[in-house]
């Protein structure tokens, strides 16, 4: 225990196992703060994630109040799993819209927890609004998506073949829709 190369190479040994573990602590930290407060920078090529110049441009006319809920609550579209991985885009889209434009409202309201909540929010029988669904309102116009709609899939039938992330122009596709100013409509008489 003496020796020389004891004495500085156990100082060394700790010194490195002292170096990781602060290492492993900081990043546990760091993502676990990342992910609460949405520290996210976009690096793709293209800005795929990030609403493009040409979305600010459209939103920029729109000056309706709109509201988007999010069936689901924040933590579970921030998950990694599965289905998640389709709600982070669009929750974080969605966001970016929110922080982007005052008229935009985004809420997370569960389902499961309030259905009542979205009673107004069923326009016909079919309309069916899961923990994934996302409701895009405005004026009394609604428009219902599901998560897999914002995406564009190899094979419909395997939603594990996502081929491209279409969530802007879906996300602001419908909100043009809730808030057209003329909404056309249809109306039949019978027996006149």
């Amino acid at each position: 225990y003496q020796s020389r190369k004891f004495k500085y190479g156990s100082v060394a040994t700790v010194f490195t196992v002292s170096f990781v573990a602060i290492v492993v602590i900081f990043n546990i930290i760091f993502s676990a703060l990342a992910n609460k407060y949405m520290w996210y920078i976009d690096m793709t090529t293209e800005q795929v994630f990030t609403l493009s110049d040409e979305a600010k441009d459209i939103m920029s006319d729109i000056k309706n109040e709109v509201n988007i809920y999010f069936a689901s609550e924040p933590d579970v579209l921030m998950t990694t799993g599965s289905s998640a991985a389709f709600t982070r885009y669009i929750y974080t889209t969605a966001l970016q819209l929110e922080e982007a434009f005052d008229n935009i409202n985004v809420e997370c309201v569960n389902v499961l927890k309030h259905p009542s909540f979205f009673r107004d929010f069923y326009t016909t029988a079919a309309t069916d609004i899961d923990t994934d669904s996302v409701v895009i309102e405005s004026n009394g116009e609604v428009r219902v998506l599901a998560a897999e709609s914002f995406f564009t899939f190899n094979d419909t039938t395997d939603l594990n073949s996502v081929w491209a992330y279409s969530g802007e122009k879906k996300m602001i596709s419908g909100i043009m829709q809730v808030t057209q100013a003329d909404t056309p409509k249809v109306v039949f008489t019978t027996e006149h």
